[in-house]
């Protein structure tokens, strides 16, 4: 046999090779990428209908109970319009805030996946150079930037329940006086009891 046929052999077989590896790699990262994507559409998929469906709920709900009471006591629709303001700036306040400390969280959630993964493929390195208490605090601090990442975000959601939570007393407490203060102007249409129960709902 010819050392020149054996070397353009060896050559072919490299390429071969290397061609195999690279389509191989391809198809695997297509595969790994689309199954994640194909994940994240799938959780959409099924939280998407009952979310949207509570949403309209709320909207309906939210709305009849506006209407029946400024339908009652017409001097409601007035305090309501305020009252839109301050909902729609306390919205614009926690949208702003909600959305860069969900980012925050986003952030600090992926070192801690990455220090895992790696400390689980070293593992016999780590445990042969007695690096387990070490990779053991990093692990920690990085569960702890987590955890004030997520608190933050949680304190925002309880600060703007809290806001709400205020608005609704404050409609409940305006329906209430109204319903007292101008049930002899309108004996027809006001009641205190239908008022109030329409407006705590």
């Amino acid at each position: 046999m010819n050392p020149n046929s054996e070397a353009i052999l060896f050559i072919y077989l490299f390429i071969y090779l290397f061609i195999y590896l690279f389509i191989y790699l391809f198809i695997y990262l297509f595969i790994y990428l689309f199954n994640s994507e194909a994940i994240a559409i799938g959780q959409v998929d099924e939280l998407l209908p009952v979310t949207l469906f509570d949403c309209v709920q709320c909207l309906f709900l939210c709305l009849g109970a506006i209407a029946l009471v400024c339908i009652a006591i017409p001097y409601m629709a007035l305090a309501c319009i305020p009252l839109l303001g301050l909902f729609i700036l306390l919205r614009q306040y926690y949208i702003a805030s909600s959305r860069e400390l969900k980012r925050l969280e986003a952030i600090a959630k992926t070192p801690i996946f990455a220090t895992f993964t790696g400390s689980l493929s070293g593992l016999e390195t780590i445990r042969a150079f007695d690096g387990t208490g070490l990779r053991q605090q990093g692990f920690m601090r990085k569960l702890d930037e987590y955890g004030r990442a997520w608190y933050a975000w949680l304190l925002v959601n309880r600060w703007i329940g809290f806001r709400l939570d205020m608005i609704s007393a404050l409609v409940l407490l305006l329906t209430a006086v109204g319903s007292v203060l101008l049930r002899e102007h309108y004996p027809d249409t006001i009641d205190p009891g239908m008022n109030l129960t329409n407006s705590a709902a």
